[in-house]
């Protein structure tokens, strides 16, 4: 006679089940869970980039984060600042300068170089408005639409990234221009948008302004804030020129500014002029500066020496390619590994191919 059936091959009507056949009960728990869990993913899936639209028209629940940032930052957003990640996206990063003609090839670059990470700049403002362009050009609009932003889908599918850096010598900043901190913040996250960027840099140059500094603290802690609602994640870097004393006390403000509005600064970029006709020693000058404006960032952000020194990002800006040579750049280097600096990031003329090796 053949064994009755068990209990958990048959269904609730008594019918046999055939193997491999979950439960009724079963299915139908799982089928809401998915359709749950797709409406979830649904509603957290970013929108379309839209310039002075997607972010200028978001939840008035921002408004009181654009209008008194400063006032409304608790303790744990400032210890939030104060313990943001140090590791800079590669201990190597190359500067492109996105206006130049012709247009830099960003895979070609790191297939011949192994060069993983690039900045691009310098984003600025329009001729009179509040559009993103390179290098304030009026043909050279930051978008979807821009050449740009292919090459930068391309590098991605290789497996490298890019930080935009705003700001430099090219133009007004956005911060200067925009009205506003909401139409500040629609201009910040229409880049972001265009490239799918996890970083931004911005590049400091000219005279301080208290109401442009004011202005982007308060947008890019509420771009901050709204990526983290994504599920992403947003580095900031700062960028200042600096002597072998270290940075001005004007560049110190606009850090100050940045930490007083909880702006999480990750890394901050020294920009320090290199000349072989000035010195014999160029690499003893740039860890010179790079100390001093150590303890001038671990007072202003209030974090250890140490630390401080890990958030530098070394940035010699080459005059010539002869201002570094082989060895020099392994002394560099060993200076950046032994103190854990953030990376290095030569500017100005490009480093010989053994110096770039070396550095990379």
């Amino acid at each position: 006679m053949p064994a009755a059936p068990h209990a958990t091959d048959s269904d609730e009507t008594g019918r046999r089940r055939p193997p491999g056949v979950l439960p009724r009960p079963v299915v139908a728990l799982a089928a809401v869970a998915l359709a749950g869990a797709t409406g979830v993913a649904m509603w957290l899936l970013p929108g379309p980039p839209a310039l002075g639209g997607d972010a200028a028209s978001d939840s008035a629940a921002d408004e009181p984060l654009l209008t008194s940032a400063a006032e409304r930052i608790g303790v744990a957003d400032r210890r939030l600042v104060a313990a943001a990640p140090l590791a800079g996206p590669d201990r190597f990063t190359a500067f492109v300068d996105a206006t130049a003609r012709p247009r830099f090839d960003l895979v070609a670059a790191h297939r011949r170089t192994g060069t993983r990470w690039f900045t691009l700049g310098h984003v600025t403002a329009g001729p009179g408005d509040c559009t993103p362009r390179w290098g304030g050009a009026a043909g050279r609009t930051v978008g979807r639409s821009d050449p740009m932003t292919r090459r930068v889908s391309a590098l991605h599918a290789a497996g490298g990234g890019v930080t935009v850096a705003f700001g430099g010598p090219a133009g007004p900043s956005l911060a200067a221009v925009c009205p506003d901190a909401r139409r500040l913040l629609a201009a910040y996250r229409h880049v972001v948008d265009a490239f799918g960027l996890s970083r931004l840099a911005f590049e400091f140059s000219g005279p301080l302004d208290p109401t442009a500094t004011a202005r982007h603290a308060k947008a890019l802690r509420v771009l901050i804030r709204k990526t983290e609602r994504r599920g992403g994640q947003l580095r900031i870097d700062y960028t200042f020129p600096a002597g072998y004393t270290g940075l001005s006390a004007e560049r110190l403000e606009q850090l100050r500014a940045a930490h007083r509005y909880g702006v999480p600064i990750d890394t901050v970029g020294l920009l320090v002029p290199l000349r072989r006709a000035e010195t014999s020693r160029p690499v003893h000058l740039l860890s010179q500066s790079a100390r001093a404006a150590r303890d001038q960032i671990a007072t202003v952000l209030d974090v250890p020496r140490k630390e401080a020194m890990r958030r530098i990002a070394l940035i010699p800006v080459l005059s010539s390619p002869a201002d570094l040579d082989t060895a020099e750049a392994r002394a560099l280097r060993s200076f950046a590994v032994r103190h854990h600096l953030a990376r290095l990031s030569p500017r100005g003329a490009q480093p010989r191919a053994s110096v770039r090796r070396v550095l990379s």
